[in-house]
């Protein structure tokens, strides 16, 4: 009779996160993952497919939780604000800096992967998904802002705050002077 493991799931999820948040991505392995965790490695395969299935599922946690905080960062304004172009370029920082946050959260995993041979067309699949994501809650900011006309580049501005998402250099103020301009 099969032993039965209460979430574990999540405990191979929890282990994994504590591994790479304490050692870095080059550390885990499946065989590692199963040790600790106290399962067969073929346990662990019931579950997740590699490690790198595994690290994607700790991030999409993260990213969800990304995705709540942008949609607070657009969702407090309106177009019966005094100053609708303050609060789209509020909006705009707010969105860019969830995501720089968990770009940094990430960035030493990123950088381990490539190291490690990982391909990034993984990352690039999941490119449009997350500019699908962010097109939808810049949608949302537009229309509590009423800047409509900015609806055509949408996509262009997801990836704009995508790109400036990475770059430290590009701070709040140059944020919001490019939203002031764009929105005027």
């Amino acid at each position: 009779m099969p032993k039965i493991f209460p979430n574990l799931q999540q405990t191979l999820l929890d282990k994994t996160a504590l591994i790479l948040r304490e050692e870095g991505y080059s550390a885990l392995s499946i065989r590692r993952i199963a040790a600790e965790c106290h399962v067969a490695t073929g346990t662990v395969y019931n579950y997740f497919k590699s490690k790198d299935e595994m690290v994607a599922g700790i991030m999409l946690v993260d990213w969800n939780k990304t995705v709540d905080d942008m949609k607070n960062a657009v969702t407090n304004f309106s177009i019966d604000s005094d100053d609708p172009n303050q609060e789209f370029s509020n909006g705009m920082v707010g969105v860019t800096m969830s995501i720089r946050n968990f770009n940094n959260r990430y960035v030493a995993t990123f950088g381990q992967f490539e190291e490690a041979g990982g391909s990034m067309n993984i990352v690039q699949k999941y490119h449009h998904l997350l500019r699908d994501q962010i097109d939808d809650i810049l949608l949302k900011l537009i229309e509590n802002t009423g800047n409509n006309d900015l609806r055509a580049v949408i996509p262009i501005l997801s990836e704009t705050i995508l790109t400036v998402s990475q770059r430290d250099d590009i701070d709040n103020v140059m944020i919001r002077e490019f939203a002031e301009i764009i929105s005027a």
